[in-house]
């Protein structure tokens, strides 16, 4: 079984657009088993999280219908951790003033601008007291130094043929 799975799910926004994602499947599936009990919540029934990773491709599954459209789930899978996810979709949700959260966003990171052939990273809120937050400007630091003036698909090619 290969331990990467390359995705494009339609957007639902926007149906000229899609969602393209480089799933690491040992890492999402341990995410799956970790928060069984919030994705069972999220998909209304039990599920394996060993099969249900593989059909990711499937445009017409329910259950990954399902996770895409919840912040917290998304949030999860993206490595954002659980309490940040939660304290985004209330933030969304409800318009919660953030400074309620003790939330910022990582503004000590050189900027890092985008074009089609070179992505940009992306940014994202994080809660001042989230135990990841250096780990998570550690990893953008490294990200901008990989792809610096490099063919973005080069690059991931390269790095997923070593693996």
């Amino acid at each position: 079984m290969p331990n990467f799975l390359l995705v494009e799910r339609p957007l639902k926004l926007d149906s000229e657009a899609t969602e393209v994602f480089l799933v690491n499947i040992p890492n999402a599936t341990a995410l799956l088993q970790e928060h069984y009990d919030y994705f069972c919540e999220i998909f209304g029934k039990e599920f394996d999280p060993e099969r249900e990773i593989y059909n990711i491709i499937e445009t017409d599954s329910l259950f990954w219908e399902r996770v895409m459209s919840d912040h917290v789930a998304k949030g999860i899978l993206y490595g954002y951790g659980k309490r940040n996810a939660l304290f985004f979709k209330q933030w969304v949700e409800e318009n919660v003033q953030y400074e309620a959260f003790d939330f910022s966003t990582v503004q000590n990171i050189e900027p890092f601008n985008g074009s089609k052939n070179n992505f940009s990273i992306p940014c994202f809120p994080i809660f001042n007291n989230d135990s990841n937050r250096k780990k998570y400007e550690k990893e953008r630091k490294k990200i901008a130094r990989l792809y610096r003036g490099k063919a973005f698909l080069d690059v991931n090619m390269d790095r997923l043929r070593k693996n």
